[in-house]
């Protein structure tokens, strides 16, 4: 158990860091934040895919594996709803302070 969470954790946070990271390989392997954008998009069509939460193994088993080196980004990132209040482009403490604001996420 504690193998498994010292490899899933660090991906987990990784993840919904809203970071630039180049993980290059490992978007093959794990979950990594190019992958989990695309299960974040505002379009339905786009958001249904890399539904791994650290490993990617069966999204590639279920052809729900998204990944395009280059082009690797949806078209926008958040809730369904285009009318939310979310900060997806202010830093880090901006986005989790939001969540606390009774204004926030509301579809």
């Amino acid at each position: 158990m504690l193998a498994y969470l010292a490899l899933t954790q660090p991906v987990l946070m990784l993840q919904h860091a809203n970071l630039d990271l180049r993980s290059g390989w490992a978007n093959y392997v794990f979950s990594t934040n190019k992958l989990h954008r695309w299960h974040h998009s505002t379009e339905s069509a786009e958001a249904d895919a890399n539904f791994g939460s650290a490993l990617i193994l069966w999204d590639q088993v279920f052809g729900t594996f998204r990944y395009q080196p280059g082009q690797n980004n949806p078209a926008q990132v958040g809730l369904f709803s285009s009318t939310t209040d979310y900060p997806a482009h202010a830093g880090y403490w901006t986005q989790l302070k939001s969540m606390f604001l009774p204004e926030c996420c509301r579809a």
